[in-house]
């Protein structure tokens, strides 16, 4: 998800003083007929951007002979901006534009044609807890981005959208991160000083995890495990891309390249940036995370309570296995018991 909080860099543009250094979201773009002002190889671009205090309307110039960008080859710049979609949560706060991408379940339409899902529900929840503005926007199904190879410009490759993050153009002052889809190029296990024994008594009970964790002791104990880095990016090159063939070196699982906190973008040094992630932490740290992505499903309720601080009440269900254990403990502590007292009678025979 891209929340753009401020504005590309302008060239040769008019606009009002945003005011007290608050840079100004861009809300829409397009191309106008500007006379003799605009040369041939220069594009001059309306836009209408928001304040905290207010509306304000400019222009942007991008120029034709620098690549355009994020290495895009169009022609025309407003192709790159996404549809804007027809929900708006309005606030009195910061702006936020949203850049994703249909993933069941974490942002897609429902039978009424209205958008919904965990992603959604979050960015709501933490949008209205700080009176901002949130305004989505979406990518096409395998929307591409064309690259010229820089030792054969004839020769291009394409990046798939939803798993390129990261990549940070100089001309424009926003982190440009994406939200990747549920793929990565090898399997993950834990480290050892991530999974502890003492930490799961206080998560809630899965059968699976606890499963692993045994599984899991006895491997490190008798195997070894190779800890693979998650895939950022994927392209479509020689070294895992046939076009004859359109075969794709790529292995497909049921995990996700990133947690959602680290695919959230923010402008530089911008103040918001360190209250979100601190928000977004308390989310994390608080185990719901696993909760509500393991149901695939959690009301705004849920979400609202994890943004106070961490501090919270711990229920029943939250200590099941605390209370396995417990009972576990009693067992074989009565079983050694009995033992013990079966021994004794057999010896004073």
């Amino acid at each position: 998800m891209n929340h753009a909080l401020t504005t590309p860099v302008t060239q040769g543009c008019d606009y009002p003083d945003a005011g007290n250094g608050a840079s100004p979201a861009i809300e829409s773009i397009s191309e106008r007929d500007t006379g003799s002002e605009t040369s041939q190889d220069m594009t001059t671009c309306h836009f209408t951007a928001s304040r905290m205090d207010g509306w304000m309307e400019g222009c942007i110039r991008f120029s034709r002979n620098e690549p355009p960008p994020y290495g895009q080859e169009s022609k025309s710049y407003e192709n790159f901006w996404f549809n804007r979609l027809n929900k708006k949560i309005s606030g009195n706060g910061y702006h936020y534009r949203v850049h994703t991408k249909r993933l069941q379940p974490y942002f897609y339409y429902d039978a009424e044609s209205k958008l919904t899902g965990l992603d959604d529900e979050l960015m709501q929840t933490i949008s209205k807890s700080q009176n901002a503005t949130i305004e989505y926007f979406m990518y096409e199904d395998n929307y591409p981005i064309w690259v010229a190879s820089q030792d054969d410009p004839q020769l291009k490759y394409t990046y798939d959208m939803s798993l390129r993050i990261g990549h940070k153009p100089e001309r424009d002052l926003l982190d440009k991160v994406f939200l990747p889809e549920w793929e990565e190029l090898c399997v993950t296990v834990p480290k050892k000083q991530h999974r502890l024994m003492i930490l799961q008594l206080t998560k809630p009970f899965q059968l699976e995890v606890w499963i692993f964790c045994v599984v899991f002791i006895a491997v490190r104990t008798y195997a070894t495990i190779h800890f693979c880095q998650t895939a950022y990016m994927a392209e479509h090159s020689e070294s895992n891309f046939n076009p004859l063939t359109n075969d794709k070196y790529l292995f497909i699982l049921e995990e996700r390249l990133g947690h959602l906190h680290n695919f959230y973008g923010f402008a530089w040094n911008h103040p918001l940036k360190a209250i979100f992630e601190r928000k977004l932490r308390y989310v994390f740290e608080s185990g719901v995370w696993r909760k509500i992505y393991d149901r695939y499903w959690t009301k705004e309720e849920q979400f609202r309570k994890l943004l106070t601080p961490n501090r919270y009440p711990i229920d029943f269900v939250d200590l099941i296995s605390l209370w396995i254990m417990v009972v576990v403990g009693w067992m074989v502590s009565f079983v050694w018991f009995a033992g013990e007292i079966f021994i004794k009678i057999q010896k004073n025979r």
